[in-house]
């Protein structure tokens, strides 16, 4: 796998890591609330889908590095031996105790090898357990999402996303299911809006569109990441707008990363789009940190 695939994979698990998660509602529960306001609560599972949908995204994005080590191993195990063939073959003049040290280290990569296969699958068990969680969330919350205002576009669009990850999943499709899991990811943000999330749908559709970007470029496909800019520009635009982050330099740092990832992708620069995705939605993930913060203290 090109080596720059795995490197925006680690900054997506990198950030994901460093993000406070969840949807940022707050915890907030005085009586003296109107029953209506309490009524327009986003319901606990809403939340509970989102973090797993954002551990589904770095435990994908783990597999796929995770992978490419594997690979790596075997490679380098392979040529090794070859060379140890060869050498043999040549001069005959292999000591026994170099030979047991070159099967003691023969073993030792066979085991590791066996080490990373175990992980992987552990990981994939994990993977369908979480993808089983998601199907039971959205089940509880999808007739309340329905009574809430999500149209039926939007509600199929989830459907076909979240039935597209579980063949991915059933299939063990590493890169297909990350790809499927941002596209979850980014049909969350019509849930977000529905019921009325602190944090507002813009910012996740923001998010969403650095990832998916990033990504589609990556694998190749500047032109499909190009089209993503104008919907970049326009959710991040809104989101300020409705959000009223009060701290104005994390505010100003990151319009200005948001705009420099977008002249990356522009110009189809791969290593600078690694670096200012990374910055990105670093910056976005303060500005979730401090809006959760915001809503908490109220």
């Amino acid at each position: 796998m090109n080596n720059k695939y795995v490197r925006i994979i680690i900054v997506i698990i990198t950030i994901f890591i460093l993000l406070p998660g969840c949807s940022g509602k707050s915890k907030d529960n005085k009586a003296s609330k109107p029953n209506m306001e309490a009524a327009q609560k986003p319901p606990q599972e809403l939340k509970t889908l989102l973090t797993d949908i954002e551990s589904m995204i770095t435990d994908l994005a783990g597999l796929i590095a995770m992978e490419n080590k594997y690979v790596s191993q075997i490679k380098i195990a392979d040529s090794q031996a070859s060379k140890n063939t060869e050498s043999d073959q040549s001069k005959n003049e292999q000591t026994d105790s170099q030979a047991k040290s070159g099967q003691q280290n023969k073993s030792s990569d066979q085991k590791k090898t066996a080490d990373t296969s175990d992980q992987q699958q552990k990981k994939w068990q994990t993977l369908t357990s979480k993808l089983k969680d998601i199907h039971k969330n959205w089940n509880k919350i999808e007739s309340e999402a329905i009574k809430a205002g999500l149209t039926v576009t939007e509600r199929n669009k989830f459907e076909t996303i979240m039935e597209n990850l579980t063949l991915d999943i059933s299939q063990q499709k590493q890169m297909s299911g990350l790809q499927d899991a941002i596209e979850l990811y980014g049909q969350y943000a019509s849930l977000a809006k529905v019921f009325k999330s602190d944090i507002p749908a813009e910012y996740y559709k923001t998010k969403y569109e650095i990832m998916a970007a990033g990504v589609e470029a990556l694998g190749g496909d500047w032109d499909q990441a190009v089209n993503r800019l104008p919907r970049l520009k326009d959710n991040w635009n809104s989101f300020k707008v409705k959000a009223k982050v009060k701290n104005e330099k994390l505010l100003n740092c990151s319009d200005l990363s948001i705009d420099d990832f977008a002249a990356a992708v522009s110009g189809k620069k791969i290593d600078i789009l690694i670096i200012k995705a990374e910055i990105a939605l670093a910056n976005l993930g303060q500005i979730e940190k401090s809006l959760s913060q915001s809503k908490k203290a109220q």
